[in-house]
């Protein structure tokens, strides 16, 4: 069985990659002429710099951060994520503002939480073109975790240019110098795609009592085609195979695999000559992505102050792996309003009603808001109101505050940081199956209130000290988690980073301290890291050998260019300790289309 999932996944991946539509990419030219000119092989171009950010929100699919536009964050930029506890996840930048970014996990995840470090994967090529300083070393923008430089060749003579082909003898001397040229539309440039197709693999062997063993694949791609039909619209695709395997010693096995379709939609409109848009098909709405993927239509109106309004209709899948569609329809109006170009301050606004099986079900309000009072402090909110009425079952009439999530970040000259999270949640009350099902006690009384305090200081030349502090209260309980960590780069060795974390867990049914040792080191041929984590955890209301467990995991990642469009993760890890004795392997390939 194991032979026929690898063999599958590598025909469906091989397909993706190799079959591609016959438009050209958008590589930069200036990256492969700097390959050419500095002696360097073309695959040698498609290095990164990684940048660190920090997560100021979370929700559901969605993880939010605090770079954007001005730290040259794009649309499509791989971010990996460093929870407080777990293995690191990969996430896919979908949106960028001028100072904040929203990512996408590629599998749902309850690790990530508001303060967790990530780093952002840039191509050097973007961030800094080659200075002509003595050194000839490429400049990385501040805060960037460069690999190893390669020094480069001074740039040829810039040679003379072709005669211009455009005929302008009848314009006049006096005239402005680009008067007589007319911006290209975008049903005259060239049809282009960006995106990436992967193949994501693992396999665990459990070896505590009864062998198990679990396969998982995901394979597919995401690709945005622009000006795809002559009309300066937008196709986005973005679909996978999913496949997984579970078989027990002695006992049935399970095979579930299922092909999952994300987005398939056709933006028209929304560019700079057109404020007007129309997109259709499955996406995730540009005015509110709140309300969470929609089969229909959304019309959407830029204002020239930059405010924007819209309304959309459509189906809402199921938040499942299936993603069916057809029980619940929804309507949705929405509206983005700016402070001023530099966007200092936004507040998103807008407002959903549903259906399920024809029976109305939710009223939502949700806003949202965006503010920079100074140039190095960011403060990030959002609120979900549930309006009910006299058909509810348990919910009382009127507004109720189910979801909000608060964070405000300050940042010094020097690098130094302090974060502040505030988020509370309810059970709103809904026909449609969006959460697991709850008891009407839980419904009326469930509530989770958590609040957090992160900050780092430079404490010396490489020399980092981190601390981080949250609290949680429910209906029941109270509980939390204390971290303190401290770094060293370039200390122990060139090219790389030493981490020791210690913290404390006070969870829902169990507690204890832990410890966490993380290596880092920059390779020629890509980025290294080891991880080593030994815990122990004492459970409520057990006895007998169950009641204190300890815990050990050993991690270790290597992320590497294969050329100038591919990517390579290899992975493993081995957990041991007094109920757990487990191996996964792993490796990420990624091809990159830009």
């Amino acid at each position: 069985m194991r032979s026929d999932l690898c063999a599958s996944a590598l025909c469906f991946s091989l397909t993706l990659v190799l079959a591609g539509p016959a438009l050209s990419t958008t590589t930069n030219p200036d990256a492969l002429e700097s390959a050419a000119t500095s002696g360097q092989d073309p695959d040698e171009s498609g290095r990164f710099a990684r940048l660190e950010v920090h997560v100021t929100a979370v929700g559901g699919l969605s993880v939010y951060i605090d770079k954007g536009r001005v730290d040259k964050v794009q649309r499509g930029d791989v971010l990996l994520l460093f929870p407080s506890s777990g293995p690191q996840l990969r996430a896919v930048v979908r949106s960028v503002s001028k100072t904040s970014a929203r990512a996408e996990l590629e599998v749902t995840s309850s690790k990530v939480a508001a303060g967790d470090r990530g780093e952002l994967l840039l191509p050097t090529e973007r961030l800094a073109e080659p200075e002509s300083d003595p050194g000839g070393k490429v400049v990385v923008a501040p805060g960037l975790a460069q690999e190893p430089e390669v020094a480069l060749a001074p740039k040829p003579a810039q040679p003379e240019h072709p005669p211009w082909a455009g005929d302008i003898s009848s314009v006049g001397a006096d005239a402005p110098l680009l008067a007589p040229l007319k911006a290209q539309t975008p049903e005259e440039r060239a049809a282009t795609f960006f995106g990436r197709a992967w193949l994501d693999y693992s396999t665990t062997s459990d070896n505590q009592d009864t062998k198990t063993s679990y396969d998982s694949l995901r394979t597919g791609f995401d690709l945005t085609f622009e000006n795809a039909f002559g009309k300066g619209g937008e196709l986005e695709i973005d679909t996978e195979l999913y496949r997984h395997t579970f078989d027990v010693a002695g006992g049935p096995s399970e095979d579930d695999s299922s092909i999952r379709v994300h987005r398939l939609s056709y933006l028209l409109g929304g560019s700079r000559t057109e404020p007007t848009s129309w997109q259709f098909g499955r996406f995730l709405s540009r005015g509110m992505s709140e309300f969470g993927l929609i089969d229909g239509v959304e019309w959407r109106h830029r204002q020239a102050n930059g405010n924007s309004f819209g309304i959309n209709l459509g189906a809402l899948p199921v938040p499942n792996a299936s993603l069916s569609s057809g029980d619940d329809v929804a309507i949705a109006v929405f509206h983005h309003w700016t402070a001023n170009e530099d966007e200092t301050l936004t507040l998103d606004s807008g407002f959903q009603k549903t259906w399920h099986k024809g029976k109305a079900d939710r009223d939502l309000f949700v806003f949202t808001t965006n503010w920079r009072p100074a140039d190095r402090v960011f403060v990030y909110a959002t609120a979900w109101f549930d309006l009910y009425g006299s058909s509810e079952l348990v919910k009382s009439t009127g507004p109720e505050l189910t979801q909000f999530a608060a964070n405000a970040t300050w940042r010094t000259k020097a690098g130094d940081g302090l974060g502040l999270t505030l988020s509370r949640f309810r059970f709103p009350e809904l026909l449609r199956q969006e959460f697991d099902p709850v008891s009407a006690d839980e419904l009326l009384n469930s509530e989770v209130t958590r609040v957090g305090l992160n900050g780092w200081k430079k404490v010396g030349e490489g020399l980092e000290l981190r601390g981080r502090v949250d609290r949680w209260q429910d209906q029941d309980d109270t509980g939390g988690r204390a971290e303190i960590g401290f770094s060293a780069r370039d200390r122990l060795y060139d090219g790389g980073t030493v981490r020791l974390d210690l913290f404390q867990d006070d969870n829902k049914y169990s507690s204890g301290p832990g410890a966490r040792l993380t290596a880092t080191k920059e390779l020629a041929q890509g980025w290294l890291r080891l991880s080593y984590e030994t815990a122990e955890t004492q459970h409520d209301d057990f006895t007998g050998t169950q009641k204190t467990l300890a815990r050990d995991v050993l991690r270790a990642s290597w992320d590497m260019a294969l050329g100038e469009s591919w990517d390579l993760s290899l992975n493993a890890e081995q957990r041991s300790g007094d109920a757990e004795n487990a191996t996964t392997l792993g490796f990420y390939l990624q091809k990159r289309f830009r």
